[in-house]
């Protein structure tokens, strides 16, 4: 796209917001993330051949200048602005409007049926969704038209809910058109309603949402509540589900909340990789991961109403508190920069790990030895066995084998809180007949392997062994090793591990499954200051993450001086100094 002459060739910010605040984004007068930048990006793209007739889409800007305008009759009721109409913001108004004025070509009906915002607290999230639940409620000619909002728990379901309450109460233009009740808004004439739904409702059976707002959606644990609201949009013509969130942890990616991040960061960078979905809307704000974290230029870029709602002098406060004390700083950086980052009680860096290099091919790894760490599960849980190369004296290569019992998934994704339905059907689990492990598919399946690879030696954990381990050994003539799990055997492996997981020299397959695991692990730290892996609080599986770190007490490598821990810390290759014994960081320098 080439660039305007100047800013009088652009459409007004009275006229087309929308289009006027992306191409202020585009051309860098205004100050945003990968993320926002990209959704400019597709809308100027998308305009451009809505005006060339290339799409079924048409841009109609007026038709969201009517909901901006509608705006102006609430009233906010909290803080400085109470009782003051709602003026919204210039990125507000691109939100807004994107989602108001794109339009179906031939049927004139809203081209959105999914809005994904997501951004750092304080934003005014709460008081723009609102608004937008109440103009599709009650200002959309939809007879009968139900609106709600939702949450994992009532209570938090009640937070937009109050806030358009409140919004139309204070107003005296509409307190006299909806009739306001401590649990519900509704119109007589049109028999439209407006209410808050938790999680917990008696039943949920029967819902037909023409608008539903989903607050925090990065607290649910499942995807029941999401898919029930979205099922029951069948019946409308132009439903909304308009899902606004704080960034979750990064371990939280299986979730539906790290779903619609994956599909709105597809969708926004669709263009580049050949993704569309054009139903989709998608607006996240936040600081770029190679950004300082500490710098007041990457909280501006992150928090579109910097100076606004946002108190500058709040954050500083809340970043003082972060370099002062490590556990803060993760949760400064999801609350107040977007970041989606680990909890710090995490041993690994899934960022790291995210950011480590493809599996070589098979051809490649046939030149170098390889050892298998096999962790032998109960009868009913994920049973892993991980190949393990050495690729150098400080890289290695790994490759997970997951096995869960073919019974039962469905009722395991519920307890687990993770796809493992998805993940078999894409081959990155593998399943056994039946509601238990079978041990003798995975035993023909292991020696295979081992076989062909001429493993050196497959590793495996003696308290779980049962005759199949010693089968091996005795007919199949494999070199088995017993690796207790304790900390003598498995504590240099682990810290090696972390060591090149942060300095990006583990090869991988990407497997989700085994990122889950990897993601769960927590430190467990003796008086000694060795450690090993454990699930601590954590109820998800860390599995693949033991079987690595036994085949890796066989795996001697090396880490380099500078890689390795002195004085107790570990430099990360994010520039982030770590307590090599925890992970916890210790300062921070640059970004990831």
């Amino acid at each position: 796209m080439s660039e305007p002459n100047s800013d009088a060739s652009w459409p007004s910010a009275d006229d087309d917001p929308a289009t006027f605040y992306a191409l202020q984004v585009v051309h860098g007068q205004q100050l945003a993330g990968k993320w926002v930048r990209l959704a400019c990006e597709r809308h100027l793209r998308d305009k451009a051949a809505a005006e060339r007739g290339e799409t079924k889409w048409r841009w109609r800007p007026e038709l969201g200048n009517r909901a901006i305008g509608l705006f102006k009759l609430f009233r906010h009721y909290k803080g400085k602005w109470g009782g003051q109409p709602v003026i919204l913001e210039l990125w507000q108004k691109f939100i807004v409007s994107s989602i108001f004025s794109w339009v179906h070509r031939d049927t004139g009906l809203r081209r959105f049926r999914n809005a994904f915002v997501e951004m750092p607290r304080g934003q005014g999230k709460s008081t723009l969704a609102a608004g937008i639940l109440i103009i599709l409620t009650f200002f959309d000619n939809e007879s009968g038209a139900e609106g709600y909002s939702f949450a994992t728990k009532k209570d938090q379901a009640r937070i937009v809910f109050k806030t358009a309450r409140q919004m139309i109460m204070r107003s005296p233009a509409l307190r006299d058109l909806i009739t306001v009740q401590r649990h519900n808004l509704h119109d007589e004439d049109t028999e439209s309603k407006l209410e808050a739904l938790g999680a917990n409702e008696d039943t949920l059976d029967g819902l037909r949402p023409h608008c539903a707002v989903g607050d925090e959606i990065h607290k649910h644990k499942t995807p029941d509540l999401v898919e029930v609201i979205e099922s029951g949009m069948g019946t409308r013509e132009q439903p909304l589900l308009f899902n606004i969130t704080t960034a979750g942890e990064a371990d939280g990616l299986e979730s539906v909340y790290g779903q619609q991040v994956s599909i709105s960061a597809q969708v926004l960078d669709g263009h580049a990789n050949g993704f569309d979905l054009p139903e989709w809307f998608a607006y996240m704000a936040a600081a770029d991961p190679e950004d300082d974290w500490t710098l007041e230029t990457t909280h501006i870029k992150a928090n579109p109403n910097w100076g606004i709602s946002v108190n500058p002098e709040f954050v500083r406060k809340e970043l003082r508190k972060a370099l002062a004390n490590p556990a803060e700083q993760p949760k400064f950086r999801r609350l107040y920069l977007g970041q989606r980052v680990q909890a710090v009680d995490a041993y690994f860096s899934l960022a790291d790990w995210d950011a480590c290099p493809e599996l070589p091919p098979d051809e490649e790894l046939r030149k170098y030895p390889s050892w298998i760490g096999l962790d032998l599960s109960s009868s009913v849980d994920v049973t892993a066995a991980v190949q393990v190369w050495k690729l150098g004296a400080d890289e290695i290569a790994i490759r997970p084998m997951l096995w869960i019992p073919e019974d039962g998934l469905e009722e395991r994704r519920r307890k687990d809180k993770v796809p493992y339905p998805q993940w078999v059907e894409q081959k990155w689990l593998r399943t056994t007949p039946g509601n238990t492990i079978d041990r003798g598919q995975i035993r023909r399946e292991v020696v295979a392997v081992a076989k062909d690879w001429k493993v050196k030696a497959v590793c495996y954990d003696p308290w779980h062994a049962d005759e199949m381990t010693q089968l091996m050994q005795d007919e199949d003539k494999l070199t088995m090793i017993q690796v207790p799990q304790r900390f003598a055997m498995l504590s240099e492996p682990t810290k090696a591990s972390q060591v090149l997981i942060l300095r990006r020299r583990v090869r991988h397959d990407k497997n989700p499954a085994m990122r889950n695991h990897i993601g769960n692990a927590k430190p467990r730290i003796d008086d000694r200051e060795n450690v090993m892996l454990c699930k601590k609080r954590s109820r998800g599986r860390i599995d693949g993450a033991q079987a690595w770190q036994t085949a890796m007490n066989q795996v001697k490598v090396l880490t380099k001086k500078k890689w390795s821990v002195e004085a107790g810390m570990i430099i990360g290759a994010d520039g982030v100094m770590r307590n090599a014994i925890t992970g916890e960081a210790l300062n921070a320098s640059s970004g990831a």
